[in-house]
This record gives structure tokens, C-alpha cells and sequence, in this order.
């Protein structure tokens, strides 16, 4: 029984440190860029995005609860349609949050003329669980910002970092009219 039970935590072990490996301090503390084929916001074309690093200081940012969520990462999602990457779309603040077993990424949309100021800046949020290697993300559009024919999917199987944050941008491309947010 006993090493029935020691097989069982040292695979369950086994897989917590296989699944570490998609989401590496290493990897956080640097530019991520990446192309998504066949784009909604882009009409069909190609979209080009970068998560440009800022800091994992405590700093203060506007849309940072004033530094109050200690531990987050700090980065500017910048959207373009050109490979140039000089025809920008969209640019947006990002908070990214590495816990033990799960993995945060908040984009913060801002619309700026909407009535209520209270809910001005939303989050679209991807929530990455680490141990079972599968992501989702959840967002609320601003109104009149959603796609109609839009379906926010789960994956499944996480294979690398690069693939989160595609998953991430495809999510946001399918959902989301970036034109709203200019």
C-alpha cells in the first residue's frame, strides 16, 4: 500500500513539474510575439500581436489597483495588422500573475465613453491551471463590443508558452471587436 501510494505522488509530482515547465520565470521576464492566420479584426489577413515586458516591480499603474496586487507582471499588448508591425490596432495593459498552480493573464479594455465610470476599464482574464495543462478565458465586452457569432473555447493539452498566448490572442479575436477599443 505504502508504495502504491508513493507511486502515486511522485507521478502526480511528476506531472505538476511537467506542467511548470509551459509557464518559466524565464519566459516572463521577456517580449512574447506571435501571428495569428485568418483574423476577424483584420479582416481575414494575418494579425501580428507583442506582449511587451515592463516590470514585475511594485510600481504603480493606473489600472493596477494602484500596486496592490503584489506579485504581477507587467506587460503592454500591442495588436498590429501589418508584419511591419507598424499599422497598430489596438493597444492594451496587461497583468499577468504566476501562482503555484495556476497561471493569470488579465488584459485591461478601456472604453473610455462609456456612461457608467465605474466600468469604464473591463479584464478579459485567461486562466491557465497548470496540473491539468488546459486554459479558458472569460470577458464581458463593453456593449456593442462583442461578435454575435462569438464562442469562448477551453483548451485542452498546453503544450508551450508560445501556444497559451496564441490561445489567448485567438480568443480575444473571436470574441472581440478590437475597433471598439481604439
Amino acid at each position: 500500500m505504502k508504495r502504491l501510494l508513493f507511486a502515486l505522488v511522485l507521478m502526480m509530482s511528476l506531472q505538476a513539474v511537467q506542467a511548470q515547465g509551459v509557464v518559466s520565470r524565464a519566459k516572463l521576464e521577456q517580449n512574447t510575439s506571435g501571428q495569428l492566420s485568418d483574423s476577424k479584426n483584420n479582416g481575414g489577413k494575418p494579425l501580428y500581436y507583442d506582449f511587451v515586458y515592463l516590470s514585475t516591480d511594485k510600481a504603480s499603474y493606473p489600472w493596477d489597483d494602484a500596486g496592490a496586487t503584489r506579485g504581477s507582471i507587467r506587460y503592454r499588448l500591442d495588436v498590429f495588422r501589418d508584419a511591419g508591425r507598424r499599422d497598430l490596432l489596438i493597444s492594451v495593459p496587461v497583468k499577468m500573475r504566476n501562482l503555484v498552480t495556476t497561471y493569470y493573464v488579465d488584459a485591461i479594455f478601456n472604453k473610455a465613453d462609456f456612461p457608467d465610470p465605474a466600468q469604464r476599464d473591463k479584464g478579459a482574464t485567461m486562466i491557465f491551471k497548470k496540473d491539468v495543462r488546459w486554459a479558458r478565458t472569460k470577458f464581458v465586452p463593453h456593449e456593442g463590443c462583442a461578435r454575435e457569432d462569438g464562442v469562448w473555447l477551453r483548451i485542452d493539452k498546453v503544450e508551450s508558452y508560445e501556444q497559451l498566448m496564441e490561445y489567448y490572442i485567438r480568443q480575444l479575436d473571436n470574441n472581440v471587436k478590437f475597433e471598439c477599443y481604439r
